[in-house]
């Protein structure tokens, strides 16, 4: 991930580069009436390998893929918001995340911030800074993505900054081509 400014102080007061954040290993699981196949897929950044087992609602048996694949350093499934918790105000980071469609491929992941909305925390008047997760297939495959209508759809995310950032909603699809979804906290409210 290309974070500017992603520095760590040490204890005697100097300023060195934080180490990266990086996905060594995911299990996902997609199961229930929301989604329209089962889907159980894995990776593993050492030894590089893969293993995605998918089975449709009206069959019976699943099918598996699994294989070796190199993972750039840059993978960031299931990380999004540590990401954006560790984006200096202002910043624009960008990695990829690894889609199961079904076989791997990359997608490359923009994360700006693209506004700030009013939020109401308890007694206490915040700014939650809105940000957008842009999300690009590359290559030819890109190309059919956005003939066929295919493309990814954006995600949004809304943090309250401060000391310890804190997550307070999303918008987007939970797994490809899915409807999308808002997941907010309860507790805060939204000014009308």
């Amino acid at each position: 991930m290309a974070i500017p400014g992603w520095l760590r102080a040490r204890r005697d007061g100097e300023l060195r580069p934080a180490p990266r954040a990086q996905a060594l290993e995911l299990p996902q699981i997609q199961r229930g009436p929301a989604f329209p196949e089962d889907v159980e897929a894995s990776f593993t950044r050492a030894p590089g390998r893969y293993e995605i087992r998918r089975r449709e609602k009206d069959k019976q048996e699943p099918e598996t893929l699994s294989g070796t694949i190199e993972l750039p350093p840059d993978v960031y499934n299931g990380m999004a918001l540590t990401v954006l918790r560790n984006l200096p105000k202002g910043a624009t980071g960008t990695g990829q995340m690894l889609a199961f469609t079904p076989k791997p491929r990359f997608v490359k992941m923009v994360l700006h911030p693209v506004g700030d909305d009013p939020v109401i925390i308890g007694e206490s008047r915040r700014v939650a800074t809105r940000y957008l997760v842009d999300l690009e297939v590359g290559g030819i495959a890109g190309i059919f993505a956005a003939v066929a209508g295919k493309e990814p759809p954006d995600l949004r995310y809304w943090m309250v900054g401060g000391d310890v950032p804190a997550f307070v909603k999303f918008e987007g699809a939970l797994f490809l081509n899915g409807p999308v979804w808002r997941i907010e906290l309860t507790a805060p409210s939204w000014p009308k």
